[in-house]
């Protein structure tokens, strides 16, 4: 099947820029040339790095944007300014939010957006962020980036029973969706009468790679990933990864995310089972880290049985690192465009996994195929200046039609 982006009108030019809310996690290090007196901010937020993009995508377009976002580490509202960005952060509970459904970080974030009044509010995710933005009463698009029912299926506990309640009221109630891959646009379809576009996450400019990559003499292998159990389905990686060596005995495995440090959860499950050899535990690093790993590794191998993206997919594709993922990981076969852009395996069996590594480890030409496609792929499909010009167009759209 195939799926437009979009089908709303071209780019409109207005005498007043666009002023667009955005309510999502941020990291806001990367907007820090937007804003004044960089020095007195110490809030660094909670993520959302694919959001992060977007608006700097957004920003350099002349959109005027406002963030609600929220941190833990804040106890009260703050406002940071600059000319063209305004962002508005509020206090994010580490315990105890899911009882009322995160009633206190919905009313913080919807009290910032009655101040600021924007025209349009984009939220992202389905929970506390589009909560508010559907509160707020003002026109409202919501990016799903995750699909709740699946999450609640690998991790059966009460805080995800929470987000699932919340995701379906949002669902319910939400005026316009948007979806960043083909999976969820199906999956949403499902549950909402509303209009659903297709608006893929975005990656910056500064990822894409411009000079070309070689090659290791030995095969050095990434894999990127918060969680280690459920769906992420690392273990299966690691014993493939100790199949790889019986042919390429110097092959290296870097575990990067949270559960990767020396002596976490997958450091230990892989002690017990004396398979510890040639695998560098990284534990938790900055994007700037993560992408000198990526620039001197020969394969990114994600081991996901399910996502709704899948952002260290285009991220290695950018830095032209071929990608190695699953061939019924929801999102994953597309943004591998079929298996054009990168090798789809099935990720439930070691042995699987650890012939795709090899497949694209002993040919040059594969690898060199892989790195390439995957490239190009990010390029066409996931820049963000592409990205922005789209979500831009669909903002105009939900305006218009309100």
């Amino acid at each position: 099947m195939s799926y437009k982006s979009n089908n709303v009108s071209p780019i409109i030019t207005h005498d007043c820029p666009l002023h667009v809310g955005i309510a999502a996690p941020i990291y806001l290090p990367l907007l820090s040339d937007y804003l004044d007196n960089t020095d007195a901010i110490e809030v660094e937020g909670m993520g959302g790095f694919s959001v992060t993009y977007l608006v700097r995508a957004l920003l350099s377009l002349g959109v005027k944007v406002s963030i609600y976002t929220l941190d833990p580490r804040q106890t009260k509202p703050l406002l940071f300014e600059g000319s063209q960005l305004k962002v508005y952060c509020g206090h994010f509970r580490k315990h105890g939010r899911m009882k009322d459904l995160m009633r206190l970080e919905r009313k913080q974030l919807e009290d910032f957006m009655a101040v600021d009044d924007p025209d349009l509010i984009h939220a992202h995710w389905t929970y506390e962020y589009a909560w508010a933005a559907i509160a707020s009463g003002k026109p409202n698009l919501i990016t799903v980036r995750d699909w709740s029912p699946a999450i609640l299926s690998y991790h059966r506990d009460l805080y995800r029973v929470g987000r699932f309640l919340m995701d379906r009221v949002v669902m319910r109630k939400g005026g316009g969706f948007s979806v960043n891959s083909p999976y969820l646009y199906d999956k949403v379809r499902r549950v909402t009468k509303q209009k659903v576009l297709l608006t893929p996450n975005a990656i910056p400019a500064e990822w894409f790679l411009e000079y070309d990559k070689k090659r290791s003499s030995s095969f050095e292998i990434v894999s990127i990933n918060n969680g280690f159990r459920g769906r992420k389905n690392v273990a299966r990686l690691i014993e493939a990864f100790a199949l790889v060596r019986k042919e390429f005995s110097d092959a290296r495995l870097s575990l990067i995310g949270d559960a990767y440090q020396p002596g976490g959860e997958a450091y230990l499950w892989a002690q017990e089972r004396d398979l510890l050899q040639n695998i560098s535990f990284k534990g938790l690093l900055s994007n700037s880290e993560i992408m000198d790993i990526l620039d001197v590794s020969d394969l990114l191998a994600h081991p996901a049985l399910e996502e709704s993206f899948g952002m260290t997919l285009v991220e290695a594709m950018a830095r032209k690192v071929p990608v190695l993922g699953g061939q019924s990981s929801g999102a994953v076969p597309w943004v591998l465009d079929g298996g054009q852009a990168g090798k789809l395996v099935d990720v439930t069996d070691p042995s699987a996994i650890a012939a795709g590594i090899l497949e694209v480890g002993r040919n040059e030409a594969v690898w060199a195929k892989y790195s390439s496609s995957g490239y190009q792929h990010a390029k066409n499909v996931f820049h963000a200046s592409t990205v922005a010009k789209q979500v831009i167009q669909l903002y105009h759209h939900i305006i218009q039609n309100r």
